[in-house]
C-alpha cells in the first residue's frame, strides 16, 4: 500500500505543480489557462494516509493554486446561481413564434434573462450555424406600469407592453448588421405564466 501512496503523492504533487505552471502561463500570455481544482489535494489525502502520515492531510488543499481559487470563487458562483434562482423569481412569460420558445424570466435585484429555444431547423438553414439554444441577462424596471429591459446587449433595450392578446415586444436598437436575426424579440406575443411553472 505504501506504493500506491508515493504515486498518489507524486500524482499529487504533479498536479499542484501543473496547476501553478498554469497560473504562469496566464501571467504571461494573458490568456487564461483554466486549473484543476481537488484533484491534486484529494491524491494528496490518499498518498498521506497510504504511507502513513495522516496528519498532512491539509497540506495540498493549502498549496494547490487551482483549490484556493475553486474555494475562493464559491461565494461568487453560489451568488450567481441564486440570483437567477426559482426561490428569486417574480415573474415569468412565455412565447411562441414558429416552432421557437422563448422565456422572459424577471427576478428580485432588477435582474432578467430571457432564454431562446430556438427551432433546430431554423437554424441549420442558414449558411453559419446558429445555436439551438441561448440566453441573455439584463436589468428590468417598472415604469407607470410598462416593464423596461436594458443592459444584455449594448444599446439594445425593449419594453413589454399589455394588450388584449398579451404582452407585445418592442424591441430598440436591434443591430440591422446582425443576419440572420435569431436574437430579435420585436413583436413577440408573451403570456404571463403563472406562479413561474
Amino acid at each position: 500500500m505504501q506504493y500506491l501512496g508515493i504515486i498518489l503523492l507524486g500524482f499529487s504533487v504533479y498536479v499542484i505543480i501543473g496547476n501553478w505552471v498554469f497560473l504562469y502561463k496566464s501571467s504571461k500570455t494573458k490568456r487564461y489557462h483554466s486549473p484543476v481544482p481537488l484533484v491534486g489535494p484529494v491524491a494528496f489525502v490518499f498518498g498521506v494516509f497510504l504511507i502513513g502520515y495522516s496528519g498532512l492531510w491539509w497540506i495540498g488543499f493549502i498549496v494547490d493554486y487551482g483549490t484556493i481559487i475553486a474555494f475562493i470563487s464559491l461565494p461568487v458562483l453560489f451568488n450567481e446561481y441564486f440570483k437567477t434562482s426559482k426561490y428569486n423569481l417574480v415573474k415569468q412569460f412565455n412565447a411562441m413564434n414558429s416552432g421557437s420558445k422563448y422565456e422572459l424570466l424577471l427576478f428580485k435585484k432588477d435582474i432578467f434573462v430571457v432564454r431562446l429555444y430556438l427551432e433546430r431547423d431554423k437554424c441549420i438553414r442558414h449558411s453559419k450555424p446558429l445555436p439551438t439554444r441561448m440566453s441573455f441577462e439584463g436589468i428590468w424596471s417598472n415604469k407607470h406600469g410598462v416593464l423596461g429591459f436594458s443592459g444584455y446587449d449594448s444599446l439594445r433595450e425593449f419594453e413589454l407592453k399589455e394588450t388584449t392578446n398579451g404582452y407585445v415586444v418592442v424591441e430598440k436598437n436591434y443591430p440591422e448588421t446582425r443576419f440572420p436575426p435569431y436574437d430579435k424579440l420585436d413583436g413577440l406575443i408573451f403570456e404571463v405564466c403563472d406562479n413561474g411553472n
